[in-house]
């Protein structure tokens, strides 16, 4: 797993990134090992200029190597 910070690190998909920088919630996909949950934050980028905090506002459920998450960027 990528940790930046101490926290799991997410790269967002650029068609996926404006949304995202303008605070609308995206649904991505994790590694399921991150077992992420409501109200947890990690760190994600876009390039090498844009990064920060994110936190998952809704877990859609798994299979084996991903989780189907919701979230919204930090402010």
């Amino acid at each position: 797993m990528r940790k930046r910070y101490g926290l799991p690190y997410l790269t967002i998909p650029l068609q996926l990134f404006q949304d995202f920088d303008q605070g609308q919630p995206i649904e991505v996909l994790v590694p399921a090992g991150w077992n992420l949950q409501v109200e947890d934050q990690f760190t994600w980028s876009c390039g090498s200029e844009r990064s920060g905090f994110a936190t998952v506002s809704v877990c859609q459920g798994s299979d084996a190597a991903n989780s189907r998450v919701v979230i919204s960027k930090v402010p």
